[in-house]
């Protein structure tokens, strides 16, 4: 079932407690879930600051720039960080009509939450609601 967390103190907070506040909720999702490999959609230009966080999690990160011929599915890392113009590319090339391993999706919390319901309900128009796949 998609399960979907909204944080509500920190809308539109873009301080670095938004980015720790985020990072804590996903590493909660990937104790209690069995999570094999995750997507994390930021705000424009903050790719490389989740990155560091996430690799100071101990998990394998790839910052995505653009779509294109890759295999998503041999790359070695557990986490792809696109920001959220990129995810809607990401998610019409890659994850339309596709059983992949990515079960996981995190919206950054300094991401407004239009453009967070706009994204999600994307996501789930274009996959036809996977109910396999994690989304905070």
């Amino acid at each position: 079932m998609s399960i979907k967390v909204y944080s509500s103190g920190i809308q539109n907070d873009i301080s670095n407690n938004a980015s720790e506040l985020f990072i804590n909720d996903m590493e909660g999702v990937y104790q209690t879930h069995s999570i094999y490999r995750g997507i994390v959609a930021t705000n424009l230009n903050r790719e490389e600051e989740y990155k560091e966080l996430l690799e100071k999690n101990t998990h394998t990160v790839c910052i995505i720039h653009t779509v294109d011929d890759i295999d998503y599915e041999t790359l070695d890392s557990r986490v792809l960080v696109m920001d959220y113009l990129i995810f809607k590319e990401f998610v019409k090339k890659v994850l339309y009509n596709k059983d992949t391993s990515y079960n996981f999706i995190g919206i950054t919390y300094d991401i407004d939450n239009e453009i967070k319901d706009e994204l999600i309900a994307f996501y789930n128009n274009v996959s036809k609601y996977k109910s396999d796949v994690i989304i905070i």
